[in-house]
Order: structure tokens, then C-alpha cells, then sequence
């Protein structure tokens, strides 16, 4: 059994904004002229990505979770 010092996370959990900053760089190299943000990203996956192949809303809508996603469609 591994002790608390030798467990090392794969995954961190990442703010909003470290996201948005990391995006910004990367549409800068990618010579985007567009202000693209997490929130944008994450929309744009739901709608391009899994309602265009037929993942039915309730499924995407776990996702977001605390985010309220079936908000957005009121």
C-alpha cells in the first residue's frame, strides 16, 4: 500500500481562467483571430461534437454538471 507522500496525481483539476490562458496561447500560435474562452470550447464540443452525432441532450447535459447546461437551451 502506497503511503500519501509517494501518490502522485495524473490529473490536477484546473481553474477557468489557467484554462483560458493556455487557450489564449495557443489560438496566438495557431494565428486565430478570434477570442475563443472555456466556455466557448466547451459549448462548441457539445453542440459540433455530440449533438451533431446524435448523443442525446440528457447524456451531454451530465457533463456540465454543476454548470446547468439545459439552461442554456430556455
Amino acid at each position: 500500500m502506497e503511503n500519501k507522500e509517494s501518490f502522485q496525481k495524473i490529473f490536477f483539476p484546473l481553474s477557468n481562467n489557467t484554462i483560458n490562458r493556455h487557450l489564449k496561447e495557443i489560438i496566438k500560435e495557431a494565428d486565430i483571430h478570434k477570442k475563443i474562452t472555456l466556455h466557448c470550447l466547451r459549448h462548441s464540443w457539445a453542440t459540433t461534437i455530440c449533438l451533431s452525432n446524435g448523443v442525446p441532450i440528457e447524456t451531454i447535459s451530465r457533463f456540465f454538471i454543476p454548470h446547468r447546461f439545459a439552461i442554456s437551451f430556455k
